[in-house]
Order: C-alpha cells, then sequence, then structure tokens
C-alpha cells in the first residue's frame, strides 16, 4: 500500500513538472509572437498611413505575419476613420481577399468565430459584408448577432434597418447594441422606421418610434401624433418622449391629453414630454398630476413643472396637501439643482466643456457678447483631466445658459498649452469657488451648520 502511496506520489510530481513546462513554454511563445508582433506593426506604421492616403503600394511580398498584423493596424484605424479614408481601408480588404476569408468563417461551426469574423467585417468597411451580416442577425448564437447588429451600423448599411429591428423588438440583440447600430446609421434609417411605426407587433412600433424621436427631425410630429393613440401604452410613451425630443409644440394639446392615460408610465412620460417643450399651458394639468398618487408619474410632472416654471412648484408647495413631490422639487430648486428659466442659481454644479483654441470663434455668439461684456473678471475657471484630453470648466455668473462647446484643440500638445494658460485662474478660483458653494446652501437651508458650530447665549 505504501508503494502504491510513493509510485502515485512520482505521477503527480512527474505530471505536475511536465504541466508547469508547457505552461512556461507556452507563454515564452506568445511573449516571442507579441515582441515579433510589436515590431512588425512598428515597421508598417508608414505603409499603413499611406495607404490610408490613397497610395498604390505593392503589398505582395509582405510575410504572412507582416499581412495580418497589417490588416489588424488598418482594421484599428478604421474604427476612428470616415470618408475617403475608410474606403481606403475598404479597398485595400477586398483585394487582399480578406472580405472573401471572413465570409467564408461565417458560415464556420464553432459560434466564436462566427462572431469574430462578424465584429471584424464592420471594421473591414466593404458594403459587400451587408447581405452576410443581415443573414447572421438570425444566428442561434447571442454572440454573433450582437456582433453582426454592431457591424451593420458600422457600415451604415441602411437596407438592414427592418431586420435590426424587428431582432430588438424579440430581444434577440441587446438594445444598447441594435439602438447604437441604428443611431450610427442615422438620418439614413428614417424612411424604413417610418414605415416600421404602423407595423402589426406592438414591439417593432415602440422600436420604431422611440428611434425616431433620436434620428427623426420635425416632419415626423404627424406621424407621431398618430402614435399617442396608439393600442399598445409602451408604443404611447415612446411617442410621447419622442415628441418631447423634437420640441413638437403641435403636439403639446394631445400631450395634455395623455396626462389622462390610464397607464401610469405613459402619464409620466407625457409630463416629461411637456417639460422638454416647455408648454405653460400644461401648468394646471402638471400640478393636478404632481399631487396625485403615482409615484413615477407624479415626480415626473414636479420635475417638468420645475422646469417650466418654478415658482408655480413654490406657490404650489406651499400649499397644504401639495404632496412630497412639488416639495420635493421646491427644495431642489432652492439648492441650486435645478437650472431653472435659463438663470443659473449660485452655487450650482458646473458643466465641463472641453479646451477652446478660439473662443472667438467656438463659442457661441450669444455667450461670447455676454462674456465679452462681463470681462474676464466675472468667470471663473478650472481644470481637470477626463478621458484622453484636458477639460477646462468655464462658469460666469452672466452667461445664461450653459453653452455646448464643440471640441477644439485636437492634438495634445494644444491641449496642454490651453490647459497651462487657463491653469492660474483655476486655481486662483478654487477656493473661492468652494466657500461660495458652501454659503449658498447654507443660505438656502441645505445644509445644517455642524454641531458645536453656533454660539451659544
Amino acid at each position: 500500500m505504501i508503494e502504491l502511496f510513493t509510485w502515485s506520489a512520482a505521477v503527480l510530481a512527474a505530471a505536475g513538472t511536465v504541466f508547469i513546462a508547457v505552461l512556461a513554454a507556452r507563454r515564452a511563445q506568445l511573449s516571442r509572437r507579441d515582441r515579433l508582433d510589436a515590431a512588425a506593426e512598428a515597421r508598417l506604421r508608414g505603409t499603413a498611413l499611406a495607404l490610408v492616403e490613397g497610395e498604390l503600394l505593392d503589398t505582395g511580398s509582405l510575410s504572412g505575419r507582416e499581412g495580418k498584423v497589417l490588416a489588424r493596424v488598418l482594421a484599428r484605424y478604421a474604427r476612428r476613420l470616415h470618408g475617403g479614408a475608410r474606403g481606403q481601408i475598404a479597398i485595400f480588404f477586398e483585394r487582399g481577399g480578406h472580405i472573401e476569408r471572413e465570409l467564408a468563417a461565417l458560415g464556420s461551426r464553432r459560434g466564436w468565430q462566427r462572431a469574430t469574423a462578424a465584429f471584424v467585417l464592420g471594421d473591414m468597411g466593404s458594403d459587400r459584408a451587408v447581405p452576410a451580416l443581415t443573414h447572421a442577425l438570425a444566428d442561434s448564437r447571442r454572440e454573433v448577432r450582437s456582433a453582426a447588429a454592431r457591424s451593420l451600423g458600422r457600415l451604415g448599411a441602411a437596407d438592414s434597418v427592418e431586420a435590426i429591428v424587428y431582432a430588438l423588438a424579440r430581444r434577440e440583440v441587446p438594445w444598447a447594441v441594435g439602438g447604437q447600430a441604428l443611431l450610427a446609421i442615422g438620418p439614413a434609417a428614417l424612411s424604413e422606421l417610418r414605415a416600421l411605426e404602423a407595423r402589426a407587433e406592438p414591439g417593432v412600433r415602440a422600436a420604431a418610434v422611440e428611434l425616431v424621436g433620436h434620428v427623426g427631425n420635425a416632419s415626423d410630429g404627424p406621424l407621431l401624433l398618430e402614435r399617442l393613440q396608439d393600442s399598445s401604452a409602451d408604443v404611447r410613451a415612446k411617442a410621447a418622449l419622442a415628441l418631447g425630443r423634437l420640441g413638437a409644440e403641435e403636439a403639446s394639446a394631445d400631450l395634455r391629453e395623455s396626462l389622462r392615460d390610464r397607464m401610469p408610465f405613459v402619464r409620466a412620460a407625457a409630463a416629461a414630454a411637456l417639460g422638454m417643450i416647455g408648454d405653460r399651458d400644461a401648468i394646471e394639468d402638471l400640478s393636478i398630476e404632481a399631487r396625485a398618487n403615482g409615484f413615477d408619474s407624479a415626480q415626473a410632472a414636479a420635475t417638468a413643472l420645475a422646469l417650466i416654471d418654478p415658482r408655480a412648484v413654490e406657490a404650489a408647495a406651499a400649499v397644504t396637501g401639495s404632496g412630497p413631490h412639488l416639495r420635493e422639487a421646491a427644495d431642489l430648486l432652492g439648492c441650486g439643482r435645478h437650472d431653472a428659466g435659463g438663470a443659473r442659481p449660485a452655487g450650482a454644479r458646473l458643466r465641463h466643456a472641453r479646451v477652446l483654441r478660439r473662443p472667438e470663434r467656438d463659442l457661441p455668439a450669444l455667450h461670447r457678447d455676454r462674456l465679452a461684456r462681463g470681462g474676464p473678471a466675472s468667470a471663473r475657471a478650472g481644470v481637470r483631466r477626463g478621458g484622453r484630453g484636458v477639460l477646462v470648466t468655464v462658469d460666469a455668473a452672466d452667461l445664461g445658459p450653459p453653452a455646448r462647446i464643440q471640441r477644439a484643440g485636437r492634438h495634445r500638445r494644444e491641449r496642454a498649452l490651453a490647459a497651462r494658460a487657463a491653469l492660474p485662474a483655476a486655481r486662483g478660483h478654487r477656493r473661492q469657488r468652494r466657500l461660495d458653494g458652501r454659503h449658498d446652501r447654507a443660505s438656502s437651508g441645505c445644509v445644517r451648520p455642524r454641531s458645536g458650530s453656533q454660539g451659544t447665549s
């Protein structure tokens, strides 16, 4: 018996030694491959940039490893490029036979290979992959369907809008993936989405209506108004929110009527839409809904009322029996949490805008004029790092609503110089901002004094 245990221990020790040796050899092999790929990528980066610029280069002399590395580099570039540069990348993949290989991999028996091929085809940028990717939306594996939907969005495949919407309605594709794909297709998807609004399936109608609210325009108002009378409550709620996003003032009367819908989430959507539109005729209806028992609809009505008329919220909250939601909205207004009426309360949270290379060009005219009248002394600036760039916080008491500023200073050196120029002002005002915020919150009753800080009488 002891001899058997001895032999078993020896066998296990030998097996463990072999296993460790195999792992070490595999790790060494992978490290060597990574080093070779990194060296090849460094050599081929100039070739990749030349191909993106449209130069005709002979890539037939590249080795198998170099060809794969070049394809991987161009696929990575394609995720960030659009227009003619992306078209040049697609031409390279078509001429090199990469499209055919990945299309063949879409028919593999292994699910991970099909998912990888569906993902890579979107980065290659060739429209020849659209029919196969559309067919892959019916694959039995969820990861394959998600990769196909993502790639169709990258390719801007307007012909596949209906298939993506149906996959969303059947929950075969995650909403985050399919919705982002349709948003990437953009206005080109509108004609298909408008036609899908009248389909028999409620899920299809709801998905189409919601997406029209994101990529549509003012001309979609009449169609969305019809969906406010839809038999599906989900469609009615999505239609109300879509009308609010599009700012359809002509739908205000119908949205006020939707505040009487029997479904609470439809009433909440209608209240939110009225707040987006800023319909002052809905103040009374919103006040009534804000006092109702339903939590979601009452809270949405109180929030919308605060956006439309802050004084009406304060007056309604002072009345006995106003309900918790109106009182909460009034308290938030007092604390500076609501940016009501276009005036920013003191102590409110600042929005961050990217560094401006040319403020006289990139800042909207309204805010530029007000900033010029107020002078630099009235503006406070701060700097923080966020994402891949340096963000500058700008807040001026007389600027009105915060401006949305497009990204300027694309190069790292430009962002660094701009941030360095703004940094002294940020340091000078940082402590003053903290003191102002504490004073404003304490004066509005949102912060209790610390124990022992009050004087004894």
